[in-house]
């Protein structure tokens, strides 16, 4: 569950109209283009390049406190 405080602050984000705006933008962006899944492994591949190889944690996630 959130905490008070937390509910206060999405609230009043919520309320801000360049908020608003970015939503809108993304999902039209997201609505009009389609990508494949070639140009995604691409996209990772040089992400990966940049920054070098991903670490691979071996920990367990911990299952508590998960938050939207």
């Amino acid at each position: 569950m959130l905490t008070e405080e937390e509910k206060r602050e999405m609230i009043q984000d919520a309320g801000k109209i360049s908020r608003r705006d970015d939503f809108r933008r993304s999902k039209e962006t997201l609505v009009n283009r389609y990508v494949s899944l070639d140009a995604y492994i691409k996209f990772v591949d040089d992400i990966q390049t940049i920054n070098g190889p991903f670490t691979i944690s071996r920990t367990p996630t911990p299952e508590y406190n998960y938050k939207l």
